[in-house]
């Protein structure tokens, strides 16, 4: 084994040849189909008839899975960010950091518009807990008291 590996003339495998598909003898006559229609689409189905006329003895998949190849990739959505007034919302969240007896949970607030954010480890997940830890005197709540925007189904 180590001769092998010592000497760069040693055999190394090689990527396989690609293996003759059904689909050879069919791929440019679909790709002109494709782009003679273009920017419409032709459904596989009706190109599957076509090259089924023309000879063509693989099925529906693999010609699915060609056609897509073919077809350009759709543009990704843009992102629309969620903006908000200063002091109009605030999303608060709880998360357990510890179960069992003595248990620990996590409260984090964050501003809406400055992302500006508060955390606070609290044994219990209260309305008592949320109003203190929201009206604390280190962070800047002053005034977000509009609407609260909540990541889990909580009933308070």
């Amino acid at each position: 084994m180590w001769r092998y590996l010592r000497k760069p003339e040693a055999g190394r495998y090689q990527p396989r040849p690609p293996r003759p598909s059904k689909l050879d003898g069919h791929k440019d006559y679909i790709a002109g189909r494709m782009a003679a229609a273009a920017p419409d689409a032709i459904p596989v189905s009706v190109l599957l008839a076509e090259c089924r006329e023309r000879g063509y003895a693989g099925g529906y998949t693999t010609l699915k899975l060609f056609v897509a190849s073919l077809r350009p990739a759709a543009p990704p959505e843009p992102v629309v960010r969620f903006e908000t007034d200063p002091g109009r919302q605030m999303q608060v969240d709880w998360a357990v950091i510890r179960r069992g007896a003595d248990r620990l949970s996590v409260f984090v607030a964050t501003l809406g518009w400055s992302r500006a954010a508060y955390v606070e480890f609290v044994g219990v997940e209260r309305v008592e807990t949320l109003m203190s830890a929201t009206s604390a005197p280190s962070w800047p709540s002053a005034g977000c008291r509009a609407r609260f925007s909540t990541t889990t189904s909580r009933r308070w």
